[in-house]
């Protein structure tokens, strides 16, 4: 049965397969016939075009007046008088590409085009490299390479084919010049209108000049000179050496030197007379000029130094000063608005000027050195430990003034007879001190008129202080060596007679029986009512009682009344009547009580006779005690 006969019956609509009616179709349409398989629509013809979404596969080949909108074809041969129009043309490895009569002009293996024949193009032919006969004769960065191992036919191909392989390009406004994109090797030389540039050796020669050139790179210990002289300059590891004088048509005012840090300047005998590192510059030899330097700056950074091989810090430079590690001399002389000198600051000449250093903290003079003025330079002299005043030493606000042997410290006239006269500001002040560095206080002098020795003591107006070994004060005679003295320890010492106010003590002892007051006796035990022959004491010299100290052994003897008794010469028993009567209670037995006594209880001269009484108010049975007199021996 066929579409446009009539045999047999026929059906008419879409045909669907039995045994998979859902999947497998034939789609009848106006104009249109699609072909479904896995219920998609695998072939369509209509009209206008004829559609597969798989792969179209012909054993006889496909033909067709031309292909366009191209998948990819495979496993056959395209050929036809059209062109293949697509986005795309992909061949398998191995593929070929060729005409009718020669089907292997072009052969794709891994990331490789052979050609057969000739490559031409009326445009640009570009590529990573180019290989000729199985080896690279053009390469990425556009070098010829391999050039000896063509054969003469492809060699001569190459070098006419240099142009195109973009070697060379016009240049030029003109479009006449020629430029080289890559290295130009030329064997012969180079010639510029048919005068010799570049001779076969590779040497530059003619009288123009280069100009408009990036750069000019020569090998090293390549050398540019004249024709007289080609040795001008040399190029050596690094180095640029220069056979003769460096010099410029012009002042080189303005312009710089620029060298590499770690770079030197110097000779032929010397090549490191001047090192470059990091911000300093290294003089190996001595710093010169040939004119004189004034009018001229020699400027360094803070905190730089100026120095020798051996001592590279002699001098350094820091905010307005100059630091001098050793010593500075000059044998015309230094002036300046001030000097300083953290040392010593020894002159072997004089030092002039209106001005005078307040810096200074000590000024060394040698021996028989004279300090004066322009019109008496004698004013002072120093010789073997003595410093001789030739004038008179005075201060304009009086506080120092020596004249006519007398010194005076203070601004207050010394007076008559005076040799030495310090008047401190105020009784706080310590006017006068004297000390050393192993002894805080040999001695001083306070305002408040106390005087110490020793140490720093203010317990009284003349204070010596010392340890326990030390003789504190010490006194010597012609015949008495030591004739006083006072310890550290507290020991006192006198070679001769000691007068003074001395203390005397005598016991007494006796039984009372009863509260009745008695007379204590004298060089004997017991007591007596009324006072008789062994109540008395002559006394030898002026004094008074000091106190009495009584002690009961049998009961308390309660208020008790100890009283002092005296009568003059003339009179035969100490006079009834008491100097004076002290009153103590005396609460306790075995107690020691005392009855202290006042300037009252004194007679004023030597010979007088004393007694003493006591009166207790209960009776104390037996009753010792004590009397302490002063004497004053000095009358």
């Amino acid at each position: 049965m066929a579409y446009n006969t009539k045999k047999g019956k026929q059906q008419s609509g879409d045909i669907q397969f039995e045994s998979d009616p859902t999947d497998t179709q034939i789609d009848f349409e106006n104009d249109f016939v699609a072909i479904k398989t896995n219920a998609q629509q695998r072939f369509i013809v209509s009209g206008s075009f004829i559609t597969a979404s798989v792969a179209v596969s012909s054993s006889a080949g496909i033909s067709a007046g031309s292909f366009s909108t191209l998948g990819a074809i495979t496993s056959a041969t395209v050929s036809g008088s059209g062109l293949l129009q697509g986005s795309g043309l992909r061949i398998d490895t191995n593929g070929i590409i060729g005409t009718a009569g020669d089907t292997n002009l072009l052969t794709l293996t891994n990331n490789q085009l052979t050609v057969a024949g000739v490559v031409s193009g009326s445009g640009a032919i570009q590529g990573a490299a180019l290989n000729v006969g199985g080896s690279q004769v053009l390469t990425v960065t556009k070098q010829l390479s391999n050039i000896a191992s063509l054969d003469a036919t492809t060699e001569t191909t190459i070098e006419g084919a240099i142009d195109t392989l973009a070697n060379l390009t016009s240049y030029g406004s003109n479009g006449v010049e020629t430029r080289a994109l890559g290295s130009l090797d030329v064997v012969g030389g180079i010639q510029i209108n048919n005068v010799n540039f570049v001779d076969a050796s590779r040497n530059i020669t003619g009288s123009g000049l280069l100009t408009n050139l990036a750069g000019i790179k020569l090998d090293t210990s390549a050398v540019i000179g004249t024709t007289g002289d080609t040795n001008l300059l040399t190029l050596n590891n690094n180095q640029l050496l220069v056979a003769g004088q460096l010099s410029a048509s012009t002042d080189l005012a303005g312009r710089s030197l620029i060298l590499d840090v770690g770079k030197a300047i110097g000779i032929a005998g010397d090549t490191d007379l001047v090192t470059l590192t990091a911000n300093t510059v290294t003089v190996a030899g001595a710093l010169t000029a040939s004119t004189d330097l004034a009018g001229r700056s020699l400027l360094l950074d803070t905190g730089k130094t100026i120095g020798i091989t051996g001592d590279t810090n002699l001098m350094t430079l820091t905010a307005n000063k100059v630091s001098v590690a050793g010593v500075m001399s000059s044998s015309a002389g230094i002036t300046g608005s001030a000097i300083r000198a953290d040392g010593d600051l020894k002159v072997n000449g004089s030092i002039t000027g209106s001005g005078f250093s307040a810096f200074l903290p000590g000024i060394i003079i040698d021996t028989n050195a004279l300090i004066g003025t322009a019109g008496d330079p004698d004013l002072l002299q120093l010789a073997n430990g003595q410093l001789n005043v030739a004038g008179a030493i005075s201060g304009s606000k009086g506080l120092f003034h020596v004249t006519n042997g007398t010194l005076q410290l203070g601004n207050e006239e010394v007076g008559t007879g005076v040799m030495l006269k310090i008047r401190g500001p105020s009784d706080n002040s310590v006017p006068l001190l004297i000390k050393t560095p192993g002894h805080e206080t040999i001695l001083a002098c306070t305002g408040s008129g106390q005087v110490v020795v020793g140490a720093a003591y203010f317990g009284a107006k003349l204070n010596v202080s010392g340890s326990d070994p030390n003789m504190l004060i010490q006194a010597k005679s012609d015949n008495a060596n030591p004739a006083f003295y006072v310890s550290g320890s507290g020991d006192a010492y006198v070679s001769g007679s000691l007068r003074a106010r001395q203390l005397y003590m005598h016991t007494h002892k006796m039984n009372f029986g009863d509260t009745t007051a008695r007379f204590v006796r004298f060089d004997s035990n017991g007591g007596d009512t009324s006072a008789g022959g062994n109540n008395k004491m002559v006394a030898p010299y002026p004094g008074k009682l000091v106190k009495v100290i009584v002690r009961s052994l049998a009961g308390p003897p309660g208020s008790t009344v100890v009283s002092l008794h005296s009568a003059s010469n003339g009179t035969t028993n100490v006079s009834a009547t008491a100097a004076e009567a002290i009153t103590v209670n005396c609460s306790a037995v075995d107690t020691s009580f005392v009855f202290t006594f006042t300037d009252a209880a004194a007679w004023p001269v030597s010979g007088d006779i004393v007694g003493i009484k006591i009166n207790p108010t209960t009776d104390p049975g037996t009753v010792v005690a004590t009397s302490v007199w002063e004497y004053d021996q000095n009358q």
